[in-house]
């Protein structure tokens, strides 16, 4: 028992994936994600006001859009590596 509040102290096992989740997780629509890629193709870093006019135009809130940008780059520079290490393996 936890001493502060009485309450059991569950071991991580017995804890569920939601309770570790501290956001929810968004969808997003194909129409979104086309906007947000095409905008991706031409800039990685889009500042903060092409990401406000971007929250306005496909009603996402702006710091949604800023996780996805950095999402994104994460999934690019993942892939980029692989294709590096494939080239690099082919010589």
């Amino acid at each position: 028992m936890d001493s502060d509040n009485g309450k059991p102290i569950l071991d991580k096992s017995e804890k569920s994936d939601s309770e570790y989740k501290n956001q929810n997780e968004t969808s997003f629509t194909q129409k979104q994600i086309d906007v947000l890629e095409q905008v991706f193709n031409i800039k990685h870093y889009p500042d903060i006001f092409e990401r406000e006019k971007l929250a306005l135009e496909l009603n996402i809130s702006e710091p949604t859009i800023k996780a996805w940008f950095s999402n994104r780059r994460m999934e690019y520079r993942e892939s980029e590596g692989v294709k590096i290490h494939q080239q690099d393996q082919s010589k």
